[in-house]
């Protein structure tokens, strides 16, 4: 189990890290597709310069049915992990 932190501090969510890699990803969008898609499963999202970062748990429903969007697997962090406490820090975020 690892939990994830947002920012290096708030702890966002504790997850098996086989679901964190295979169901959860990044989805890397403009504000125009930011604007028209579905955030039905947006666990958190995070607001750049370029448009905006999305964490997903639904990483699959995205891949299917929104294809234009830029999707990321999830990943974590090695150099960010505190083993002792099992906290990681989600790439990009």
């Amino acid at each position: 189990m690892i939990s994830i932190c947002w920012n290096k501090a708030e702890v966002i969510l504790h997850e098996d890290t086989d679901v964190l890699l295979h169901e959860y990803g990044i989805l890397k969008v403009t504000e125009e597709q930011y604007a028209d898609m579905d955030k039905s499963y947006i666990v958190r999202q995070k607001k750049e310069a370029w448009g905006w970062q999305l964490l997903t748990d639904q990483k699959q429903y995205y891949q299917e049915n929104a294809r234009d969007l830029a999707i990321e697997k999830g990943g974590i962090d090695e150099g960010d992990s505190d083993a002792d406490e099992g906290r990681a820090i989600m790439r990009d975020y």
